[in-house]
């Protein structure tokens, strides 16, 4: 058999996926950093799961709206509109 001198090779395991391509939150202060925090746990707890059906629907997830009045959430526009 061709196989039998093969030497077998463990996979390696891929990095954590990173959107910070330009290391942007290196630049941030550490208040900046919990308010990205808590916007990044904000969408992927409440908008990650449902927002595929709505994109496929074409619709917009009106339920989410009160979830944007959460502090977390707010305290980044906060930020931004200074």
């Amino acid at each position: 058999m061709a196989s039998e001198g093969r030497e077998i090779r463990q996979h390696k395991l891929l990095p954590a996926p990173n959107s910070d391509f330009y290391d942007v939150t290196s630049t941030l202060s550490a208040d900046e950093q919990e308010i990205l925090r808590g916007v990044r746990e904000f969408l992927e707890s409440k908008v990650a799961p449902i927002i595929g059906k709505y994109w496929l629907e074409d619709a917009f997830p009106f339920e989410l709206l009160p979830g944007f009045k959460e502090p977390r959430v707010t305290a980044a526009v906060g930020k931004v509109s200074r």
